[in-house]
């Protein structure tokens, strides 16, 4: 660990383990011990474990410090240019004890929240914001997802799920649908909230590529029996229009992979490029 002083502050380069708890201890003891008023200092870090830890480190030198004199010693050897009495650290143990709720140990994310609700006015936050915590975070996350899932029919749910688990129904789903909302969430706090007002809605294919596509996908006898099923009902869904089935579809979903099998069999390249532009087509319509 490297400790370089300058003037009034202190760089401290250390990885993880190497002791920057007593070193920020210490600090913080310096201030004090050379008549820094309590609430004039600010002790901040990441964790709310660390925070406990800085102030405990503190609380615990000072009283090791009244009772042993080697203590007392070892204090005084981490502080600069003071020499402290057992007197010295019950005084220092006292005054601070009765002025803790002046002492500002805190994680970052208290203390910058503390700054925004003192301005939230020129921030323009709303009347009774808080910072979201993790925990509440995640429940909250749960519930918005239950309720938009109450909002569609059965049907809706259903082409959701399979779009999802890419046509396959596991346990797995929830955290998909988890990941998915918070990606979207992720991707929301970076970009224009406008951009989601009118969200582009990609174009689909024409009637003549579609025609192509449609008769490409004919069963073909060199196919295996199950993918030439899947492609009649494709075919049949095509005709009726039924593209929230065709979007969710075992075959469409398959092309998500690089290289696609249906029925643990390669799809033959023709049949994939002929199922991509069906694909394009499904998501024009039901994005549209």
């Amino acid at each position: 660990m490297d400790v370089v002083p300058h003037q009034d502050a202190v760089l401290i380069r250390a990885s993880a383990g190497t002791g920057k708890t007593f070193q920020l201890s210490t600090r913080l003891l310096q201030l004090l011990v050379t008549g820094q008023s309590v609430d004039r200092i600010l002790a901040t870090t990441f964790t709310r474990k660390a925070a406990g830890e800085i102030l405990d480190r503190v609380l615990d030198r000072l009283a090791a410090a009244i009772e042993n004199p080697k203590k007392l010693t070892e204090l005084n050897g981490s502080l600069i240019d003071v020499q402290l009495t057992q007197a010295d650290c019950q005084s220092l143990l006292k005054k601070l004890t009765a002025q803790l709720h002046r002492l500002r140990i805190s994680t970052l994310d208290s203390f910058f929240s503390q700054l925004a609700r003192a301005y939230a006015y020129e921030l323009k936050l709303p009347g009774g914001w808080q910072l979201m915590d993790p925990q509440r975070e995640n429940s909250i996350r749960q519930q918005a997802i239950q309720a938009l899932l109450d909002q569609h029919d059965r049907r809706q749910l259903r082409t959701i799920l399979n779009l999802l688990g890419k046509g396959e129904y596991s346990a797995g789903i929830l955290r998909e649908i988890e990941r998915t909302v918070e990606n979207g969430a992720s991707l929301a706090g970076i970009t224009d909230p406008k951009a989601w007002e009118n969200p582009t809605v990609p174009q689909g294919v024409g009637d003549s590529h579609l025609e192509m596509a449609i008769h490409s996908l004919q069963p073909n006898d060199e196919f295996k029996i199950s993918l030439n099923k899947a492609l009649t009902k494709l075919q049949t869904q095509i005709i009726g229009s039924d593209w929230e089935s065709i979007a969710s579809s075992t075959l469409i979903q398959a092309t998500n992979s690089p290289e696609p099998t249906f029925s643990r069999a390669k799809i033959p390249e023709s049949v994939v490029d002929a199922l991509l532009v069906v694909r394009k087509q499904a998501v024009h319509i039901a994005l549209s």
